[in-house]
């Protein structure tokens, strides 16, 4: 990244904000700034993004201990608006990566009235930062979703304290507790039928975390032949772990290696194969 690409994410997120708040009155009755969840979860090629955004988080504390009532909301996508709503690919794309929660155009106008309110106190700096719709854990177990790298961060760990109980909306896996791929090569009967399994769920993955439909990822093909960098190889190791059972290091993940073959050495380190040794 250019010190010039840099300069153009961190520029109007910190230099605005402090700016904003620099030539506005001493005493405001809100002074709201749109983050991003991206500071707190991390987003693909955008520490920049990422940065403004928790200078804007850290800068709403600031300003709370200064007896200003100042909110940072860290945003995730927004269904009808803004540039994620208007561009399909980067929505699917999100969404593979991440498991992000889109919320609506409502839901952000009536947080943004909450916070308007003059009721509203801000009366520490640990009430200055908003975080939205954040996947937890146990409802993406029961939706069959392996869950992404990031909820294993110790920042997000109280994500696992909620009970599946809690989550009356969710519905179970098909045997209530396997992965739908964990029961498929469970039940497979060879390992013939097990490596089919495991490569036709690869190229799903792939295709989800690529944005692109599975018709157009050829197995005779490597991974690396895709455009596969190792930010998404690490999002593939970890649903190797969750998912399949099998850890397999980055690299052998990039080798020039058809997606078939890997996808039998996949099932040779499977422990969700070890009935078919």
């Amino acid at each position: 990244m250019s010190l010039e690409n840099w300069n153009a994410a961190i520029r109007p997120k910190a230099h605005g904000s402090r700016n904003l708040c620099a030539v506005l009155p001493a005493k405001l009755d809100f002074f709201i700034m749109l983050s991003s969840q991206s500071g707190i979860l991390g987003s693909y090629g955008q520490s920049n993004y990422a940065a403004g955004n928790t200078y804007q988080d850290a800068f709403a504390a600031h300003l709370s201990r200064s007896g200003i009532r100042a909110v940072s909301i860290d945003l995730g996508p927004i269904e009808s608006v803004g540039y994620v709503a208007e561009n399909r690919q980067i929505q699917e794309r999100l969404r593979a990566r991440s498991h992000a929660e889109n919320i609506s155009e409502e839901q952000l106008l009536t947080m943004l009235r909450h916070f308007c309110d003059p009721s509203f106190l801000v009366d520490d700096a640990d009430s200055s930062q908003i975080i939205t719709a954040l996947p937890v854990p146990a409802e993406l177990r029961k939706r069959g979703i392996v869950e992404p790298a990031f909820l294993s961060r110790p920042i997000l760990s109280h994500l696992h304290s909620i009970s599946p109980d809690d989550l009356s909306t969710s519905q179970p896996t098909e045997n209530g507790h396997d992965t739908p791929v964990e029961f498929s090569l469970k039940e497979a009967k060879t390992v013939e039928e097990a490596s089919h399994i495991i490569c036709s769920e690869i190229l799903l993955q792939l295709a989800k975390l690529l944005a692109v439909d599975k018709e157009t990822i050829d197995a005779k093909k490597p991974i690396n032949a895709f455009g596969v960098d190792s930010l998404i190889a690490v999002e593939i190791r970890n649903w190797f772990l969750k998912a399949v059972g099998a850890d397999v290091p980055v690299f052998e993940i990039l080798e020039s290696t058809p997606i078939a073959e890997l996808a039998q050495r996949v099932t040779q380190k499977s422990r969700f194969t070890a009935h078919l040794s």
